[in-house]
């Protein structure tokens, strides 16, 4: 591998083609703006600077990960989502592009000026959701939950660096059972729950498969089961008007 940014360029795409990657040339980018800790654009706009030994080792190390099949957005540690730079490891899922949508719908529901909506993530992972909303609608209070401590870890930790020393007033996270921590009106409650069938898991490619938690993609055998579990709960607490 060569010494300049040109060179390690060719080099990464060059072993990340057929390796599980669909987008070799983007995959490279993307590693080697991280390692030299730049943009891509600022990569390829100076394709003559030269790499310290330590960012040449680093670009290594992070393209033989990648050719492993390791998911981009684990290796440099952030996913970008509805504009904010989450922060993601093996404890969460990668947030999807497509989860998107259910924020754009949702916020449809919470104006910009609606103060005391109160808005409900379940089954939070990263905070995705519950960050984007509670970035898009300032004066609106946020519920997130989930089953797994490790997600309210990370969630815990985006939100203390994206939001700030006010995040606690603005967001609460709940680790517990699918409705946990909801009680009393809830104005929208959004829930990108898991829903690949079991038997599926194993023909997930690499990059999930391997890499993503199962806990968070495994819906039981029809990949029903936990919005089966959210929606009975979901009625029994309506019948008892907790919930609006």
């Amino acid at each position: 591998m060569g010494r300049r940014l040109r060179e390690a360029l060719r080099w990464g795409r060059d072993q990340l083609s057929g390796t599980p990657t669909d987008t070799p040339e983007l995959d490279a980018q993307v590693l080697l703006a991280h390692v030299c800790g730049t943009t891509r654009a600022s990569a390829l706009a100076w394709p003559e600077r030269l790499l310290s030994v330590h960012e040449a080792k680093m670009f290594r190390g992070a393209v033989e990960r990648r050719a492993r099949g390791e998911p981009v957005a684990y290796i440099t540690g952030l996913k970008e989502f509805f504009g904010l730079n989450l922060a993601v490891d093996g404890r969460v899922l990668i947030p999807r592009p497509e989860t998107e949508l259910m924020v754009e719908r949702a916020l449809e529901y919470v104006p910009e000026d609606g103060d005391g909506r109160v808005v409900a993530d379940v089954g939070t992972g990263s905070g995705a959701i519950a960050l984007a909303l509670a970035s898009a609608r300032l004066s609106a209070q946020v519920i997130a939950t989930d089953t797994s401590s490790d997600a309210i870890g990370v969630a815990s930790e985006n939100a203390r660096r994206l939001l700030g020393a006010e995040w606690e007033a603005r967001i609460t996270f709940v680790h517990g059972a699918v409705l946990a921590g909801l009680s009393g009106p809830m104005h929208v409650v959004c829930a990108n729950l898991p829903y690949i069938p079991t038997g599926e898991l194993a023909t997930l490619p690499v990059s999930v498969r391997a890499y993503e938690p199962w806990s968070a993609l495994d819906g039981g055998p029809d990949g029903l089961n936990a919005t089966a579990s959210c929606s009975g709960r979901w009625v029994e607490r309506l019948r008892r008007t907790e919930l609006c």
